[in-house]
């Protein structure tokens, strides 16, 4: 897998996991903050290594919606840890809009990647091995 594909999937997966539901969500960012984590791992992939060239007009619109909604939900400054957070209206929409912008990239909701820990005190996720489902309408 080339270093572009890769950082395409990871920003797949970033939106996915944004999309997914709250139990999915805590699952897949454990021993974390499931809100810190998934807002973490979409700054990565959704702003720093986000190149709008290899995209859509439409599909980095999308990009930039979400930004948006998450930099107000940041706003808010949320406890972390506190999984109930992933109840807040605002996170529901951003939840929304994930799906939004998954769709829109052509890619279905499926079941995140688990976490698992290597050593003690060090979890990893294997984006390589994970396989995204395509809408192959």
């Amino acid at each position: 897998m080339t270093d572009k594909e890769l950082l395409h999937k990871n920003l797949i997966v970033s939106i996915l996991a944004l999309a997914s539901d709250k139990q999915n969500q805590i699952d897949f960012t454990i021993p974390g903050c499931s809100v810190c984590d998934l807002i973490e791992d979409f700054d990565t992939y959704g702003n720093r290594c986000y190149d709008s060239e290899n995209y859509s007009k439409e599909q980095s619109a999308r990009i930039n919606e979400l930004k948006v909604l998450i930099d107000k939900f940041c706003e808010l400054k949320t406890e972390c840890f506190d999984p109930n957070v992933l109840d807040h209206p605002m996170w529901i929409g951003i939840r929304i809009k994930a799906r939004e912008t998954l769709y829109k990239f052509e890619y279905l909701m499926s079941d995140l990647p688990k976490s698992i820990e290597k050593e003690d005190g060090v979890w990893y996720v294997n984006i390589n091995d994970y396989e995204l489902k395509r809408n192959t309408k």
